[in-house]
């Protein structure tokens, strides 16, 4: 005998695999093989597990919602009191941008020597 026959480390797992291929025959690939492992594993789940599911997924939405609230909680506040105390005339003032200028009348040079008309 040689040295490697005397010890095989992995003949209890060859005979293991030689039994289970002789309990548990190899199944025949059909059209019905996918949808019938699927019909055995929903079987499987029951109330239990769709409440796990629901149940993880509830508390990922409370998690991005109270991510939310700390961040709007923190965040800079807009001062918006100035806009709205402002009266109609006040925002007709404060608005004198270029673009609304360019549409104004022109305004006579008051420099004393008017024309008059003839």
């Amino acid at each position: 005998m040689r040295g490697s026959d005397m010890f095989d480390p992995y003949r209890g797992l060859n005979d293991l695999w030689a039994r289970y291929a002789d309990a548990c025959p190899t199944p025949e690939p059909s059209a019905d093989f996918m949808p019938g492992v699927w019909r055995k594993i929903e079987a499987k789940r029951g109330f239990l597990f769709m409440l796990q599911a629901y149940s993880r997924r509830m508390v990922a939405t409370a998690a991005a919602f109270s991510l939310l609230v700390l961040v709007l909680h923190f965040a800079p506040a807009i001062p918006a009191g100035d806009v709205y105390m402002m009266t109609y005339m006040d925002t007709l003032e404060a608005d004198s941008t270029p673009e609304v200028m360019a549409y104004a009348a022109p305004v006579p040079a008051l420099d004393g020597a008017q024309e008059e008309p003839q």
